[in-house]
């Protein structure tokens, strides 16, 4: 049954793999049998545990084993090689009937079972699961009377070593040789290290008493080491962040030791190549006689991707909650302005006064045009990303320009020199959106020129640095400790300017569509500002429309 464990239940699987491995090294087939049943009423906690082949007729079974306890203390019937023909077996055998796992977690309620042989256990609850190869049935394995009822942890872990107990059965019956059995431990070996390679999970052993551990290839690849690294414990807490070290060096001895609890915690790692990635360690510690640590087994994941999208979602969501809350308070201004001026018209219309009409309908039309303002702006920043037009190759040199001539009659008013650096930069993807970017960045540069006598704006692209752009100005400056906010929705360091503080967030926008980003460089209050970003999906040639 092709069912695959969760990353947490690993550790034991592999712990009892491990088991039944040995006992096949030199054991019988009866032995290997009862090994695994042995090992599964450990991991599920049930009481009884049988072993069928389905012969090649697909109706006759033959019971190859039962678990030590079953054959010990509950069932006297007939034991090995007994022989079933599937149209006489009980509800136990709809596992082959059906090609599927059956779970009956109350025995007692089902309608068509049959009695028991003589000196046959009694069944309160079992779980049947087909070891099937393509198409057909090989075998039955069993487990009875769990003091709870059986679910899905249970089938992943049967499944797994259900197969694998059938993996070798079979290569003792067919070859006798010890280079058979090796084989079929190699394909075993290979079937979990490409699952652990899929996953992104390895495994280790560490091995207290030697204070050294093992790892596999995947780990080795996840933690950035070689076979020459040295294993012992001081040198994984050397791989752990330095930041989490001294933290996962106490739960290491406090928790997992000291109060003997599984290992599981996700923690970060620094690899030997500066790169940080988050990891999630699963393992089982065992204890001599006396208390002692013997060894810790486990696995170790790679959930980098995962914990970014998880932050990313955090951010978004706060984002969201902000931008809510903000929509409403930037719309409950104007609002108030409306209603208010809207009872003073009508008491001004009936009182017959002229100019007050005129007034009030001005404070009624300025708070309508801030709505209109903000919508349109609100709509804009909405549309980033998801409307595209068919993209087309521009220069930078046209963008920049096309920006300082939609904003002339600004720029006029404020008598300053705008400089485009003549650089042939060819960009692809959506001119408009392109557009709106040097055009938001110009006019916030016009806004915050502040009193300077002689206001300069610069637009240019630094090509040794890797092909930066920048929009430069020598206005008023931003104090360091608020530069990490002017990229925020309706972040507006100066409440009182003009506009609904949306600018900014859109051009970050449209930056990340491109896989940029962007940064502000300001000495602090009037030392003027630079704002530079980079565009490196719109810099892929040939033609490419923008991401979406």
């Amino acid at each position: 049954m092709e069912i695959m464990p969760e990353p947490s239940e690993w550790p034991a699987i592999m712990a009892a793999r491990g088991r039944i491995l040995e006992t096949a090294q030199g054991g019988t087939l009866t032995q290997v049998l009862r090994a695994t049943l042995d090992e599964l009423e450990g991991l599920t906690g049930s009481c009884i545990g049988f072993f069928h082949f389905l012969e090649t007729d697909q109706k006759t079974l033959t019971l190859q084993a039962w678990s030590t306890r079953t054959e010990r203390e509950f069932c006297h019937a007939v034991g090995h090689g007994a022989h079933y023909g599937l149209d006489e077996a009980g509800v136990w055998a709809d596992a082959v009937r059906t090609g599927r796992p059956v779970l009956h977690n109350d025995y007692a309620s089902l309608p068509l079972r049959k009695g028991m042989p003589e000196g046959h256990a009694e069944v309160v609850r079992e779980m049947v699961v087909p070891i099937l190869r393509g198409r057909r049935i090989t075998a039955i394995l069993g487990l009875g009377n769990k003091p709870t009822p059986y679910g899905d942890r249970d089938l992943r872990v049967v499944c797994t070593l259900a197969d694998l107990a059938w993996d070798i059965a079979q290569t003792k019956r067919m070859l006798a040789e010890r280079q058979a059995i090796e084989d079929a431990l190699r394909e075993q070996e290979f079937f979990f290290r490409e699952s652990q390679r899929a996953a992104a999970i390895g495994s280790y052993k560490t091995d207290f008493r030697l204070g050294r551990w093992q790892s596999s290839a995947v780990l080795d690849q996840l933690f950035g080491i070689g076979e020459a690294y040295e294993r012992t414990v001081a040198n994984w807490l050397a791989i752990v962040h330095p930041e989490d070290r001294e933290m996962m060096a106490a739960y290491l001895t406090t928790d997992v030791i000291g109060r003997r609890q599984p290992f599981a915690k996700e923690y970060r790692i620094l690899r030997g190549d500066g790169e940080t990635r988050w990891v999630n360690g699963l393992g089982e510690v065992t204890f001599d006689a006396d208390g002692a640590p013997l060894s810790l087994t486990g696995t170790i994941q790679d959930i980098t991707e995962r914990r970014l999208r998880d932050q990313e979602l955090q951010r978004k969501n706060e984002e969201m909650e902000r931008f809510t809350f903000m929509v409403s308070h930037d719309l409950k201004g104007p609002l108030v302005t409306v209603r208010t001026f809207l009872g003073y018209l009508e008491q001004d219309l009936e009182e017959g006064r002229a100019e007050r009409v005129a007034r009030d309908l001005g404070f009624i039309r300025d708070a309508a045009g801030r709505m209109g303002r903000l919508l349109e702006d609100l709509l804009e920043v909405s549309r980033v990303g998801r409307v595209v037009n068919p993209p087309v190759q521009v220069s930078y040199l046209d963008l920049a320009q096309a920006a300082v001539a939609s904003l002339a009659g600004a720029i006029a008013l404020r008598g300053a020199e705008v400089r485009v650096e003549a650089a042939e930069v060819l960009l692809t993807g959506d001119r408009p959106r392109l557009e709106e970017l040097w055009q938001n960045l110009l006019e916030n540069s016009v806004k915050y020129l502040g009193d300077q006598a002689a206001p300069v704006i610069e637009l240019g692209v630094e090509q040794a640095a890797g092909k930066v752009f920048y929009v430069r100005d020598n206005g008023i400056g931003i104090d360091p400790r608020f530069q990490g906010r002017i990229f925020g929705l309706f972040d507006q360091l100066d409440p009182a300017s003009e506009g609904t503080g949306l600018g900014l967030a859109l051009v970050r926008r449209i930056v990340e569509l491109y896989d940029g980003r962007i940064w502000v460089e300001s000495e602090g209050p009037g030392r003027g500002t630079c704002f530079r970003f980079t565009l490196p999906a719109a810099l892929k040639h040939p033609q490419r429309g923008a991401p979406s």
